[in-house]
């Protein structure tokens, strides 16, 4: 089934919202003790360490067999003898995969607003594995890349970013994979962050109503304070030339003298 394609009544996600924020809160809440969140994240790390170096030796076992298997079918007719890749190196990678997303899990947690860069770097090291994950043939852990996008989209959200987390849930509703209760979530997360973006733009747009209102009434009163100086002005003219237009009148009459 597709991940964006569960149908969902108005009030079941509203649910779903209201249980996702809460949740939210909660790790927030679990990963605000900055010596707990560090501590988780150590060790996450060493577990990632302990899955490269397992990784390491079953890459080297993996190639000492290579080399014995194409030994062995240089003896037989070409075509003959198939070499496939070592189980104990595909497993070795499917749990180096694990450990990479719980690390990158810890980092994309880690307290605001001193593990910020932590954080993008967790979103980061999951975007990578998600894409990983996807070209790997033997990676049978399809929800896991799932999980990827998601705690990416996690990380996105927590550093604000709206509409680079909505892009990535975006992607995470439409791949094909994924249990009912997670498509629920992932629409749920994306509906979330849809009301932030609109939140935040009707708040800009207000911002903005508000300055073009005070410049609008600077210049209306710009104008009308023209205006005022204007009739004031003409109104200063028109008594002057009452006043010159009176005495020229006084001048003619006593240049005519009495009749």
């Amino acid at each position: 089934m597709a991940m964006g394609t569960t149908a969902s009544t108005p009030a079941t996600l509203e649910t779903d919202k209201k249980q996702l924020l809460e949740r939210f809160a909660e790790e927030e809440a679990a990963f605000s003790e900055i010596r707990l969140a560090q501590q988780t994240l150590e060790r996450c790390q060493l577990l990632l360490e302990q899955a490269k170096a397992f990784y390491e030796r079953a890459l080297k076992s993996t190639q000492r067999d290579a080399q014995s298997d194409t030994a062995l079918a240089s003896t037989f007719d070409s075509g003959t003898v198939e070499v496939q890749p070592h189980s104990l190196l595909i497993r070795a990678r499917l749990q180096l995969y694990r450990s990479q997303f719980n690390y990158g899990w810890a980092l994309v947690q880690q307290p605001q607003p001193t593990g910020r860069e932590l954080v993008r770097e967790g979103i980061q090291l999951l975007q990578r594995l998600a894409s990983e994950l996807e070209r790997d043939e033997h990676a049978n852990d399809e929800n896991l890349a799932s999980e990827c996008y998601y705690f990416a989209a996690y990380g996105l959200y927590r550093l604000g970013e709206w509409s680079e987390a909505r892009n990535m849930l975006r992607i995470l509703v439409s791949r094909r994979d994924g249990s009912s209760q997670q498509r629920r979530q992932a629409s749920a997360f994306l509906a979330i962050v849809d009301d932030r973006i609109r939140r935040d733009g009707w708040i800009g747009l207000g911002v903005a109503t508000a300055l073009f209102g005070v410049a609008g009434a600077a210049v209306v009163g710009g104008i009308l304070a023209m205006q005022k100086l204007g009739n004031r002005d003409a109104s200063a003219t028109d008594a002057t030339k009452a006043r010159r237009g009176s005495a020229v009148a006084s001048r003619r009459e006593a240049s005519q003298g009495p009749s």
